[in-house]
């Protein structure tokens, strides 16, 4: 993937002031108060151009590899529509360097298409030719690489060390900094959402 202007991004380091939010791929969805984090690649940033509101206000962050946050940084996290652009491999390390980031009992709340409601809306069709063209609506036209459920994404969880997964529809939690945080209703049909508390 190429990356935008790279001195358009900010980089962590050591010591600097980091909100106790952290939202993972904003992408174009800046969210006030909270450390935003994305890759930085055109299709973050549609055109290879970070809007003028964005320049200097966005980490720039791996999030297939090792985060450069302290252990126990944040009290929140959020990532919408993004796990799944991951492979398996690397989103088993987003989700235990997710719980690395986190303070003791900081949520993660995730927002990804469901496996079961992917598989219902798209696999239909038996014939190959039908199959091929569902690859390319499911993966190749929006960079998906794996879909979670919600047994495959709490294994995976619990096994990074969070001690509590709880599934949750658009809109809602227990916790105010993650109610109503979530902007893509027209997929809340087939998106699962969900919390882990570390």
């Amino acid at each position: 993937m190429a990356l935008v202007d790279p001195s358009d991004a900010l980089t962590y380091r050591p010591g600097m002031r980091l909100e106790d939010r952290i939202h993972y791929a904003c992408g174009l969805n800046f969210m006030g108060g909270w450390t935003n984090t994305d890759w930085f690649d055109e299709k973050s940033f549609p055109g290879g151009v970070v809007p003028p509101e964005l320049i200097g206000k966005v980490y720039h962050v791996d999030l297939s590899s090792r985060q450069p946050f302290p252990d126990n940084t944040f009290q929140f996290a959020y990532s919408e529509d993004f796990i799944e652009h991951l492979s398996q491999k690397d989103a088993i390390t987003f989700l235990f360097e997710t719980r690395r980031v986190l303070r003791p009992g900081g949520v993660l709340r995730i927002a990804t298409p469901g496996l079961i409601d992917v598989m219902d809306r798209h696999y239909v069709g038996r014939e190959y030719e039908q199959l091929a063209v569902e690859h390319y609506h499911c993966y190749d036209r929006w960079s998906h690489c794996h879909f979670f459920s919600h047994d495959t994404l709490r294994a995976v969880a619990l096994a990074a060390g969070y001690r509590r997964y709880q599934q949750r529809i658009f809109g809602v939690s227990d916790h105010d900094a993650l109610r109503g945080i979530d902007t893509r209703a027209d997929q809340q049909e087939f998106n699962i959402y969900a919390e882990m508390t570390k």
